[in-house]
C-alpha cells in the first residue's frame, strides 16, 4: 500500500523487480470507482537494488478526494506495480516501503 498525503509533497518508496525498470521517468495511474482517473509523471530514483523512490508534488497531491484509490505503476507499457493507496487528508506520516510486490508482475 502507498501512503499519498493531500497538499503536500508525498514522497513514495516502492519495491520493483529491477530488470523491469528500465529508465527514469514512471507514470502513476490512480483509479477510483467513483472519480475520473488521475495520470502524474515522475522521476523514479534508485535507493538501493530493487528499491526506488519518486515524489507527488503538491499539484499532483491536490487533486485527490476522500475515496479509495487503486494504482499502477508503469513505465513503456510496462506495469511495474499495482496496488491500492492509503489517502490522507492533511495528515503527516511516515512512509514505509510498501512491500506487496505482485510477483505476477516480477
Amino acid at each position: 500500500m502507498i501512503t499519498i498525503t493531500k497538499n503536500q509533497v508525498s514522497p513514495i518508496r516502492v519495491r520493483l523487480n529491477q530488470s523491469n525498470v528500465v529508465g527514469d521517468t514512471i507514470t502513476i495511474t490512480l483509479d477510483s470507482p467513483s472519480r475520473s482517473q488521475l495520470v502524474f509523471s515522475s522521476v523514479i530514483t534508485t535507493i538501493s537494488d530493487g528499491y526506488y523512490s519518486f515524489d507527488l508534488d503538491v499539484a499532483d497531491t491536490s487533486q485527490l478526494i476522500d475515496d479509495t484509490y487503486f494504482y499502477t505503476i508503469s513505465q513503456i507499457d510496462v506495469d511495474l506495480k499495482k496496488g491500492v493507496v492509503r489517502f490522507l487528508a492533511d495528515t503527516d506520516t511516515n512512509n514505509a516501503f510498501d512491500y506487496t510486490l505482485d510477483f505476477t508482475l516480477a
